[in-house]
C-alpha cells in the first residue's frame, strides 16, 4: 500500500524524534540537578522544548540556588537555552 501523503509521515516522524530527544534531555536534566543540588533538585520544575529548557521555582527558592541550577543546566549537552520562572 502506498502512502497517500509521504511528506506528512516525514513531518510526524520528525516531530516524534524531537519529542523523544526532549524527553531524554529532560530526564538527564532531572538526574543532573538532583546529583549536583541534592534535595533542592527535586523542587525544580523542568520543561524542555527543542532543547530550550524552562526551570520553574517556588517563590521562596533561594536566588543563589536558582543561578546555580541555571548554570548547571546550561552545561548539559543538548541544551540550547535556559529560562527561569517563578511558579505562581
Amino acid at each position: 500500500a502506498s502512502e497517500a501523503n509521504p511528506s506528512k509521515t516525514s513531518v510526524a516522524a520528525g516531530e516524534t524524534e524531537a519529542e523523544l530527544k526532549d524527553a531524554l534531555l529532560s530526564t538527564k536534566i532531572r538526574l543532573v540537578l538532583v546529583e549536583k543540588m541534592g534535595g533542592d533538585g527535586f523542587k525544580i520544575g523542568t520543561d524542555v522544548a527543542n532543547g530550550m529548557v524552562t526551570l520553574s521555582f517556588d517563590a521562596d527558592f533561594a536566588d543563589a540556588r536558582r543561578v546555580e541550577a541555571g548554570r548547571i543546566v546550561k552545561g548539559i549537552e543538548g541544551v540550547t537555552k535556559v529560562v527561569t520562572v517563578t511558579k505562581t
